[in-house]
Order: C-alpha cells, then structure tokens, then sequence
C-alpha cells in the first residue's frame, strides 16, 4: 500500500509545473503575507535609498519573460542579509543588506535571486507539493505511520 501512495504521489511532487495555487490566489496569499511583514517591520524611510531599490529591481523585472505579476519592492530596517520574497511579486529589502553588499552588481545579484523566487512560484509549488504529501499521507494514519507499526509486533518494556 506505502508503495502505491509512493508511485502516485512522487511523480507529482517531481513536476515542477504543479501548482494548486491561480495566479490571482496567489497574488491574494501574497497580499496577506506582506501585509503581515509590514505590520512586523519598520519600514526605512529614505526616499533615495528606496528609488535606488525600486530602480534596481525594475530593472531587473524587465528582463523576466512576460512577468505574470507587478513585482513591489520595499526596503525594512533590519539586520538580515537576505530579502525576503513573497508569492505575487512582494520582495522586502532589509537595508543591512544595501551595507553588505560590495558593490551594485552584487546587489542586484542577490535582488535578482529574490525575484526569481516570486518568478517561478515557489512559495506555492512548495505549498502545494505539501499539500499533495499531506493528502497522500492520509492512509498512513490508518497503517500505523510510516513505519508500518501494525506489520510488528510491540516492544516490551
């Protein structure tokens, strides 16, 4: 039976084109997640430091082939390095990361990183390939868990 779920399930979880998520879902999902973002963060208020961001990242959005989302940077006051991507074009830029960058093209290395997480979807292929494993798991519950504990008898203590 762990067999069959295994051959129905893994093929879907290798597609990388699976994706329970419309683009529109996604754009709501993503929507909600950056408002929690901005609700849990402070923005930097440096309207040059924030034009050089947008700028830089509409630069980089222009070579996506045909983009299916309206990518929004924002930079936060934070000290990580890494920005965060979310579905639907969202990508927050912790300024920490403006200061550890060398040089603009590293910048935009790690920016471009960034959006082509939001480009190929990635936050919803990973919810869905969790979705598919949790609704392929559902019969396991039944067996004993992955490991089979009805096949063994129990330990003694």
């Amino acid at each position: 039976m762990v067999t069959l779920i295994g051959l129905l399930a893994l093929p879907m979880l290798a597609q990388q084109s699976e994706n329970a998520f419309s683009l529109e879902k996604e754009r709501v999902l993503g929507e909600a997640l950056a408002a929690g973002v901005r609700r849990q963060s402070k923005p930097l208020e440096d309207a040059r430091v924030d034009a050089y961001v947008k700028r830089v990242g509409a630069q980089l959005v222009a070579q996506l082939p045909g983009s299916a989302f309206p990518y929004n940077f924002e930079v936060i006051v934070s000290e990580a390095t890494e920005p965060i991507s979310l579905p639907g074009g969202h990508i927050f830029v912790p300024a920490n990361l403006l200061l550890s960058t060398q040089n603009e093209a590293e910048f935009a290395g790690v920016l471009a990183h960034s959006i082509s997480h939001s480009a190929l979807r990635h936050g919803t292929r990973s919810a869905t390939r969790g979705q598919i494993t949790n609704t392929a798991s559902i019969p396991l519950i039944f067996m004993g868990g992955w490991s089979g504990t009805h096949a063994s008898p129990p330990q003694e203590l």
